[in-house]
């Protein structure tokens, strides 16, 4: 992988992820709309293909092979579905009630025949077709840990290609592979700001202002949302370094999985060609990335109404400030140590600073949580993470990359205490008894009102 796009097997293989996903999506759908969809994501990963035949990987095997147990061992450790050392976290309340129905109702799942399920499904669908195909809620999270494991492989599998291009040797990469994964903001820092403490073990380190303003930090993004992090993680690299068309027609397949991290991933896109001073991509990948964005921005029109993107008018200033000094510190610091700043990529770097310190004005998501600054954040962070390192990589001088170091390793408490927090107690959320004539139920499953939407314009039965 490099700079100018030469990652022809990698983008293939994100687009071949992401691409099972949205086409179950567009089969979940059963609408005309969908196999349209369905008919340019084949004719696109047909060419990726072709690009792809005897490409090179960029790594040897045997780092491969240590990027699936990096893999494999992560995603059990962060309670992904309970197995392995950790257990879930309280967002699994609504995921597994999700694949549950998912893969025990037929498609697309609607409860009462009036409420419809509305969410971002494209992660969970190939977990729950296995699921579905063994007849077996268990099935389908054994399918969820292998389809997470695969998403974040891939992912690592990506960076050790690309930091192998920066002309490190093995440890140098594993530097650099483990301060991207370990990121996070200053938070302990911020407990001491907004609260005056340090909280007690197991609180959550990163809600010192909840319901205002967070950005996690990768692993917290790994352990409650898988299907908002792996889009973010696999088209990231690709966003910044990649082939600009490529690279918009990922992000579109993304939307499916997490608008929000479509979105980001789009700022991330847009600044690195701005950043280059790079033109638009070729007309044909920019109407496919459009054709396909249709049928998930249709479906997700419909989805929660009464919540709205609001400016945060009571988030003061001094907050403000506080917040972005905790978890924007450690980037600002280090970029100014290593002058990152400057000369190739500062232009770029400048950019994705900038949105990230005009997303705090924003909110959407429920009183504890700001679901457009935590999510949107994450590909942008990574972004940056990944800008930074590269600056470090070419740093001569040891006394200065120890000292920017230092400055990403002061946030590092975030993700191993969120770590620690999956290994206690038992936070397995079973799906328990559906009522279908629970409006509770319809609400907490991310439901709409099918009798009383156009949502079967876009699920037109064909059969």
């Amino acid at each position: 992988m490099n700079v100018e796009g030469e990652c022809s097997i990698w983008e293939t293989a994100t687009a071949c992820y992401l691409g099972i996903g949205y086409a179950l999506f567009c089969l979940y759908l059963k609408s005309i709309i969908g196999l349209a969809a369905l008919g340019i994501l084949v004719l696109f990963l047909g060419e990726r293909y072709r690009k792809a035949r005897g490409g090179n990987l960029g790594v040897p095997r045997g780092w491969l092979a240590l990027a699936a147990f990096f893999s494999i061992i992560l995603v059990l450790a962060t309670g992904t579905l309970g197995l392995g050392y950790g257990s879930e976290q309280s967002d699994y309340k609504h995921h597994n009630k999700k694949l549950n129905d998912l893969s025990d109702m037929s498609w697309p799942v609607v409860y009462d025949e009036k409420w419809a399920l509305n969410y971002y499904l494209a992660f969970f669908l190939p977990p729950a077709a296995f699921g579905k195909a063994l007849s077996s809620y268990e099935a389908a999270r054994v399918g969820w840990y292998l389809w997470t494991v695969v998403g974040v492989f891939l992912g690592f599998a990506q960076l050790f290609a690309l930091f192998r291009t920066w002309k490190r040797g093995f440890a140098g990469v594993l530097i650099l592979f483990f301060l991207f994964i370990l990121y996070s903001g200053w938070d302990w820092l911020g407990w001491q700001i907004f609260r005056g403490r340090i909280p007690g073990f197991p609180h959550h380190l990163e809600w010192y202002l909840p319901g205002k303003a967070q950005y996690s930090s990768f692993i917290t993004a790994l352990v409650f949302s898988p299907h908002h992090f792996v889009p973010s993680l696999i088209v990231a690299p690709i966003a910044l370094f990649g082939g600009a068309g490529t690279a918009l027609v990922l992000i579109a397949l993304s939307f499916a999985y997490s608008p929000f991290a479509a979105a980001g991933l789009l700022a991330l896109w847009a600044a690195a060609r701005i950043g280059r001073e790079d033109g638009l991509p070729e007309r044909g990948r920019i109407w496919t990335a459009v054709l396909l964005v249709i049928p998930s921005a249709l479906f997700f029109s419909l989805h929660d109404p009464n919540r709205t993107v609001l400016p945060q008018y009571i988030f003061e200033a001094a907050t403000v400030a506080g917040f972005l000094l905790c978890d924007l510190g450690p980037f600002i610091a280090a970029a100014l140590i290593l002058g990152a700043h400057k000369g190739r990529g500062g232009r770029t770097l400048a950019i994705i600073v900038l949105v990230l310190l005009v997303l705090p004005a924003f909110k959407y998501g429920n009183t504890r949580a700001n679901d457009i600054v935590m999510r949107v954040s994450v590909p942008l962070l990574m972004g940056l993470m990944l800008l930074i390192l590269s600056r470090l990589s070419k740093q001569s001088n040891r006394a200065v990359a120890l000292a920017a170091v230092l400055m990403l390793l002061l946030g590092i408490a975030t993700p191993l205490h969120e770590l620690g927090r999956t290994s206690t107690g038992d936070f397995h959320y079973k799906p328990g008894k559906r009522s279908i004539d629970s409006m509770h139920w319809a609400d907490i499953a991310g439901a709409v009102d099918f009798g009383s939407t156009p949502l079967d314009i876009i699920t037109m039965p064909l059969w």
